[in-house]
């Protein structure tokens, strides 16, 4: 692969204010050493005159070269503005002497920013620069030489693509697949990891590929991986517990295979993994029901210590290059906040450096520790009608949105009557309501005014006088809610508890609410009578369900996605207790037919297919409506309880990667470590 320059976002400054705050000075004043002392401003040809750009390269270089020039000028221009006359000092000696005292005083005080104040290279503020321009670029990864950025191009109806960008925008596809994410650099660069989803095709886990393409090779069967050793000869992964039974982390020899486990203390999630090869440390994030914890320790799994505890959303986390600190992004909201923390302080504040951040949840740093690689990701998603059938009759389907306007509307629910849809809205997933609306469109009503936190998953009663629904706030405790079809009062079960779990809520053809378990390993219901909570699943060790589920009309029957070593579609019979895999793979369900014979879902990785599935049958399997686009859940979509219409939440989203330049002004310099 060739040595490009670095990357132009880097090194380019693109307008006269831009120019000026590069060398601490106005506008005019740039603009007159371009005239007189040739300082090196570049014209955009097909733009206007005014239209100008530099490089920081260049700007140094000139300024090394004149800038003895340009301070005695300086010199000399100032005297000439104030004469130097002698009688003067004689009549104020005095008053001049006091004034040399303060001078020097001042001299002194400022003796230790000095060098700073004339330097030309801005150190406080941080600048922004957009890398790509393709509106599908997730996971990024910036390589050790800083010449390159890996990442992951989605195109929904496509394979994922692993793509190496250089400096000169020269991309070179490495990786083809159904679902890929998340690719970590070598220390070297030589060779990047990536994590590759199971489908029904194809394995998943941990593979590693040159980035000049080539075959790939898997290295295990996890979720999350990292380099360990500089030399590259040692890998890390980590796959989710409900899966392997065991919870810690594996490390691999990446060319004999051999591999060894370090356990850790129980979690319900793993949700990120990072190693700093120059200290040989690892750090895990995870989450259980009390909220999110970045935890360390040493390649041999000794030395834990726990450098971060909230229960607002942490996002992913990266060593900094020195290993000495840890980066995390955590937030609330569709915006971000990125902070430090030291890796040999147990009790510390972490330091903020960024806030407001419209980042994705992956982010990689730079080896000399100045720059920040992350997306910057716009969504929404808006409700549409599907109506595929009239009567008895199947008909072309006819696709209508119902709602519009840049919030989320997801999770959608049919009344009883088939006269309503309960839905939630937001401005993100983590502030939301609960809204209903006519389910052939019109104006929606607010049912519940959280200011803080949301609710979530609404289901209907079987009377369809009241609506349940997973309420969470930060700090409380996450439980079942119910309030009224109307509106009103808020009633909160208080035996509940929906900490660490998707929050999707269902309501048993009866007066019984079904709900996920802390954890997603169970689903539980909820007898009214006494408030008892059973669990549906007796093998819920094979794995988790995580995802939306569905009870079928009459009540016998669970329609799930059951990610476990035989993933995929199941159906779950109460009496007698059967489990049956319908349908292997990325195959989720959104409802049932009338009669429970037929169950709807949706397919990934596409996400745009809906298909109706016999029970008795699974090869008698129909194409019910392709979407205008993809569903912004794996399951949010609902069928109506005639069976004739579905409602589908269907979303909009743009990602570009994105460069922080001297994000951390600290990150690098050479610490001096505290007494």
């Amino acid at each position: 692969m060739p040595s490009p320059q670095p990357f132009v976002v880097q090194d380019r400054l693109d307008s006269w204010k831009e120019i000026a705050a590069y060398l601490n000075r106005d506008v005019r004043t740039v603009q007159r050493w371009e005239k007189n002392a040739g300082l090196p401003v570049h014209r955009l040809k097909i733009e206007k005159a005014g239209s100008v750009y530099a490089y920081r390269s260049e700007l140094d270089t000139w300024w090394m070269e004149r800038r003895g020039a340009i301070e005695a000028q300086a010199a000399e221009e100032e005297q000439e503005k104030w004469p130097f006359h002698w009688a003067m000092v004689q009549k104020w000696k005095w008053k001049i002497a006091a004034a040399a005292v303060l001078s020097l005083m001042l001299m002194a005080a400022l003796y230790l920013i000095l060098p700073r104040l004339l330097s030309p290279v801005p150190h406080v503020e941080p600048s922004y620069k957009r890398v790509t321009f393709l509106g599908n670029a997730y996971s990024p990864s910036i390589s050790p030489d800083g010449n390159y950025v890996a990442y992951v191009a989605k195109r929904y109806g496509e394979d994922d693509r692993l793509i190496v960008q250089a400096a000169n925008g020269t991309a070179l596809e490495v990786a083809r697949d159904a679902d890929l994410k998340d690719p970590r650099w070598s220390p070297d660069g030589s060779e990047l990891l990536y994590f590759r989803n199971k489908t029904a095709q194809q394995t998943g886990g941990i593979f590693v590929v040159s980035p000049l393409g080539g075959a790939s090779r898997q290295l295990g069967g996890a979720n999350f991986a990292c380099w360990l050793e500089a030399d590259g000869s040692q890998v890390v992964i980590g796959a989710q517990s409900s899966v392997t039974g065991f919870y810690g982390v594996k490390v691999i020899n990446k060319l004999t295979g051999e591999s060894r486990d370090i356990p850790l203390p129980k979690y319900h999630w793993l949700w990120d993994l990072d190693c700093a090869p120059r200290t040989g440390k690892i750090l895990v994030l995870t989450s259980a029901s009390d909220g999110y914890e970045i935890r360390i320790f040493n390649r041999d799994g000794s030395g834990l210590l726990k450098l971060a505890e909230q229960r607002e959303t942490i996002e992913a986390a990266r060593w900094s290059p020195s290993g000495d600190a840890v980066y995390y992004l955590h937030g609330t909201g569709n915006t971000n906040t990125l902070s430090k923390v030291w890796a040999d302080r147990r009790k510390q504040q972490p330091k903020v450096l960024a806030t407001g951040l419209l980042s994705g949840g992956f982010f990689s740093i730079s080896s000399d520790g100045k720059r920040l690689i992350y997306t910057r990701l716009d969504s929404s998603s808006n409700l549409w009608r599907v109506k595929w059938r009239d009567g008895d009759n199947p008909i072309k389907p006819v696709i209508s949105q119902l709602t519009t306007g840049t919030f989320s509307h997801a999770e959608p629910n049919y009344s009883p009557d088939g006269q309503w849809i309960a839905f939630r809205r937001g401005p993100d997933f983590n502030t939301a309501n609960i809204f209903k609306m006519r389910a052939v469109g019109g104006p929606s009503t607010q049912l519940t005014f959280f200011d803080r936190g949301v609710a979530v998953s609404p289901a209907w009663s079987p009377d369809g006088q009241q609506i349940a629904f997973d309420r969470e706030e930060q700090g409380v405790l996450a439980k079942i809610a119910t309030v009224g079809a109307t509106g009103g009062e808020v009633k909160i079960l208080q035996g509940t508890n929906t900490s660490d779990a998707s929050g999707y809520v269902a309501w048993w053809p009866s007066k019984e609410i079904v709900y996920q378990q802390s954890g997603n390993r169970n689903l539980l219901q909820i007898k009214h009578d006494t408030g008892e909570e059973i669990p549906i699943l007796r093998n819920a060790e094979r794995g988790w369900v995580a995802d939306r589920f569905f009870l079928s009309p009459n009540g016998k029957k669970v329609a799930v996605y059951w990610n476990r070593p035989d993933a995929g579609l199941w159906i779950v019979s109460r009496d007698p207790y059967v489990e049956t895999l319908l349908k292997p793979g990325l195959c989720f369900p959104i409802g049932w037919s009338p009669d429970a014979r037929f169950v709807y879902a949706i397919q990934k990785p596409n996400g745009r297919q809906i298909v109706r599935i016999e029970t008795a049958n699974p090869q008698n399997e129909i194409l019910v409506a392709d979407l205008p686009g993809p569903t912004y859940g794996v399951d949010d979509a609902a069928v109506s309880p005639s069976g004739s219409e579905i409602v589908v939440s269907i979303s909009e989203e743009r990602s570009d990667v994105w460069s922080i330049e001297n994000f951390d002004p600290e990150g690098a310099r050479v610490r001096v470590r505290p007494d």
